[in-house]
């Protein structure tokens, strides 16, 4: 998401846009990605995770009391410069900003599937507790969106659900990260499978580990590389221990140059257990390279066309995981034109071909 912005509002400015980015959380720090000097950042320093471990009621109540003082401090902020449009990442400004008293239009921009809350609380706690209140959240989060000036989703699956309820959705891609040319050489391999994400239950390496498991024992000489850090990252260092597969898998941390990363590998592999629309499946199109991804809810089927540029499979069957992974390693063939497929699929994501669309509905919002 970060990156996505980043680059969106580079976009903007270089097309005659003025651009706040407003964050809570920054503490300080300085942007991941480059931003254009024209870009002004705005630090409100809420800090909504300071309160993360206490107990239950004094959460709640520094929750609501930091989402006033937010409320309050973004609502001067908007009067105070006169935006045109305020768009929300769906942060926990979504709980207030359509209420927001301001003449700016408001927009937000869901990087996750509609449900994502009651996927955030299943895939942490498996408890009918948990599920019953995931869905109550999932309802206020709708119910929060639907008097936006435009909701936007990121893809056409998202769009059909978020009809059913909301009467201001817009589908918009992301597009394809700025990153170097694809893999062009498939003749040669480096016998190197690549997964990339959060070490986290979002994200399913505890599902691929023991997927690669099974094509251990049948391809000895081929490796993992999982790039990524979380707060998973001594429990599956202990999972791989554990399975005898040290070495065969292995964590490799955060890289700033993971295009390179991703060209350098031979198949790129997806296992979460749920999405919004996976830019590493973007970047790894892009790079050309052929895939093999859990066939989760959101954003997979939309970039990855079963059969002409990778696999889908069922959905946490790790079996099928493993057994499409092996297809591929023993077709070198089929790799290089399921690579090379990626290549085209990739350019519907083009960056200048969404971000007009973009240019179009603020255009449209605003006149």
């Amino acid at each position: 998401m970060e990156r996505i912005l980043s680059e969106k509002a580079n976009w903007l400015v270089r097309h005659g846009y003025e651009v706040d980015i407003v964050t809570t959380e920054q503490g300080g720090r300085s942007p991941f990605f480059s931003l254009s000097p024209k870009i002004r950042l705005i630090h409100l320093d809420i800090d909504f995770n300071s309160h993360v471990d206490a107990n239950p009621l004094k959460k709640l109540y520094q929750h609501y009391a930091k989402l006033r003082r937010y409320k309050y401090k973004l609502q001067r902020l908007v009067r105070e410069n006169g935006y045109d449009v305020v768009i929300s990442l769906c942060g926990k400004e979504i709980e207030f900003i359509a209420s927001l008293d301001i003449k700016s239009r408001k927009i937000a921009e869901l990087h996750f599937s509609q449900n994502f809350k009651t996927q955030f609380m299943d895939s942490r706690h498996r408890s009918r507790l948990h599920r019953l209140a995931g869905r109550f959240l999932t309802q206020s989060f709708v119910k929060s969106t639907k008097k936006l000036d435009a909701l936007v989703v990121l893809t056409k699956e998202d769009e059909q659900q978020w009809l059913q309820t909301n009467s201001n959705v817009r589908q918009i891609y992301n597009f394809t990260p700025s990153q170097k040319s694809p893999k062009e050489n498939y003749e040669s391999t480096t016998n190197r499978c690549i997964a990339v994400g959060r070490l986290d239950e979002q994200k399913g390496f505890d599902l691929l580990i023991p997927a690669w498991e099974l094509v251990a024992k049948k391809r000895p000489d081929w490796f993992l590389d999982i790039y990524g850090v979380g707060k998973w990252d001594d429990m599956l260092r202990d999972e791989i221990a554990a399975r005898g597969i040290k070495g065969k898998v292995r964590l490799r941390g955060q890289s700033l140059h993971i295009d390179d990363e991703l060209r350098q590998s031979d198949i790129f592999v997806l296992s979460s257990r749920y999405e919004g629309f996976p830019m590493v499946l973007l970047e790894a199109v892009a790079s050309g390279l052929p895939i093999v991804s859990f066939d989760c809810q959101t954003g997979p089927k939309e970039i990855v066309e079963d059969g002409i540029n990778g696999l889908l499979v069922e959905n946490g069957n790790i079996e099928a995981l493993a057994e499409a992974v092996l297809k591929l390693i023993d077709n070198q063939d089929l790799r290089a034109a399921f690579g090379r497929k990626s290549i085209d699929v990739g350019q519907k994501f083009d960056k200048e071909n969404i971000m007009a669309q973009w240019d179009a509905l603020l255009h449209e919002i605003v006149c």
